[in-house]
């Protein structure tokens, strides 16, 4: 299952019309339960919320697909952006937001905006640059995923080297480390794009032995 492209875009594809239909009925503070619940099994699974529920990464997809098809790449992440402050602080806006939302009944697009900006950043930027640098729920889930049971590990006696893994890794969390390649686990989002890249399948989603 983990590794059907067509069950996770199956998966995406239900996840985003839920949350379509919260969005539609006003209810999408119970999005924010899912989100909750997946966090909290993200300790076992890491950060499987990121790769097949959200539907912030869902909207996404399609601009990379077709940027890849008329060979664009996107603009280069500004250095100033890549700066844990600009994340975190992005984060702390994001739930000042959803307080006051909380606190006073407001219906803030929160949300809604989150998925807008998803969109318009992967149009001109690569995956990465929201994903790593910018998304709210990506920077809440860095900790159970650094901590979670199950991860995507390369194979180090069986890598190769080749770097296939860093390429289409939407997150940047597929890294050269000396002779090898590394997964950074705390930014993996379990996509499996890598492990269904790998030339030698040396990747695998299975308990994490670190």
């Amino acid at each position: 299952m983990f590794k059907s492209k067509k069950m996770q875009i199956l998966l995406q594809i239900l996840f985003l019309g839920f949350f379509v239909f919260l969005t539609v009925r006003g209810d999408v503070r119970v999005w924010l339960l899912v989100f909750a619940a997946l966090f909290l099994l993200s300790l076992v699974f890491s950060r499987f919320y990121c790769g097949y529920v959200c539907p912030i990464n869902t909207v996404m997809k399609p601009v990379s697909f077709l940027k890849r098809k008329f060979g664009k790449k996107g603009a280069s992440i500004p250095r100033f952006m890549k700066r844990p402050i600009v994340r975190y602080g992005f984060l702390v806006v994001v739930i000042g937001f959803m307080v006051f939302s909380a606190v006073t009944g407001r219906e803030l697009p929160v949300l809604p905006v989150l998925i807008g900006l998803g969109f318009v950043m992967t149009v001109f930027f690569p995956e990465q640059f929201f994903h790593r640098h910018l998304c709210p729920f990506g920077a809440m889930l860095k900790l159970p995923g650094k901590a979670s049971c199950m991860a995507v590990r390369i194979e180090p006696k069986d890598c190769t080297n080749c770097g296939v893994c860093a390429r289409v890794c939407p997150s940047g969390a597929a890294h050269e480390a000396t002779d090898v390649h590394e997964i950074a686990k705390d930014e993996c989002l379990v996509c499996m794009e890598c492990v269904r890249a790998c030339p030698v399948k040396t990747i695998r989603y299975q308990m994490d032995k670190s």
